[in-house]
């Protein structure tokens, strides 16, 4: 029999492989996404061909970064960590109190550096689509850009943080009444069918519980699929702002929307 840790190294394995996967294509349908919104045209096996290479290298710079962070991370706390772990030592409530805000203080500070981080990578992709540039060279060129005219930018932060609220709000709440509709749809189906096998085949029937065990199985299928579908709009539109702010920010990203004739852009290396 294979030690049992063994189970456990093999399910982490798996677990970190299929992280990295879904990251990579979390890269290719960054750039999928771009181009479908700014062609209004959906191509996706097309698409997914030609940024397969800078989805995947999107993938890695995304990956250093995250890495970066979780060691600016990592030291930021050593300095409360280290003493909680000595032998001996008495954690007192004072000690413990400032150890959690020490905590939530270096959570803002990278939560704000990765949203900025995070704000000028989302604005390189177009850039390194439409301008046939690597998407570190991308970012350089925003960056750049940035320095010429933070003011803008800044302002589009805020602007967007806002329009993200709002949009997550009223999201929100149609989504809410949509569940309750749907659900409330199910269980009275549900019901009905719970009573009409009830009467036909008695309430200890195995069909009974094998159909509605189908049924509940279908129902949580629905409100996957709407789950889905609800968390469309939101980063849909967001985009949208970000490729609009992107365009009168930077005309130098030779973005043409909704172009009779679109060019599709050469995929970046």
């Amino acid at each position: 029999m294979l030690w049992d840790g063994t189970y456990i190294i093999i399910g982490v394995i798996a677990l970190i492989l299929l992280m990295l996967v879904l990251g990579i294509i979390s890269g290719v349908m960054e750039f999928v996404l771009v181009e479908s919104l700014v062609n209004n045209v959906v191509t996706i096996r097309a698409s997914v061909r030609r940024y397969l290479r800078p989805g995947f290298n999107l993938f890695i710079v995304k990956l250093v970064i995250e890495l970066v962070f979780l060691a600016l991370f990592i030291l930021a706390m050593l300095p409360v960590v280290a003493p909680l772990l000595k032998p001996g030592v008495v954690i007192t409530t004072g000690l413990l109190i400032s150890a959690i805000i020490w905590l939530i203080v270096v959570l803002l500070v990278l939560a704000v550096a990765g949203g900025i981080v995070n704000s000028f990578i989302g604005l390189s992709i177009p850039v390194a689509m439409y301008n046939r540039k690597g998407i570190i060279a991308a970012i350089k060129e925003v960056v750049g850009a940035f320095r010429r005219e933070w003011k803008q930018v800044v302002v589009y932060w805020v602007v967007r943080i806002i329009l993200g609220i709002v949009a997550g709000i009223i999201a929100g709440i149609a989504i809410f009444i949509i569940f309750l509709l749907v659900a409330a749809i199910l269980l009275i189906i549900g019901l009905v069918m719970f009573f009409a096998l009830s009467a036909i085949a008695g309430p200890d029937s195995l069909l009974l519980w094998i159909v509605l065990g189908a049924y509940a199985f279908l129902a949580i299928l629905v409100f996957i699929i709407l789950g889905l579908l609800a968390s469309v709009p939101v980063p849909v539109f967001m985009k949208y702002h970000m490729l609009a702010f992107l365009n009168a920010w930077h005309p130098e990203a030779r973005i043409r929307f909704f172009d009779a004739a679109p060019i599709i852009p050469a995929a970046p290396v």
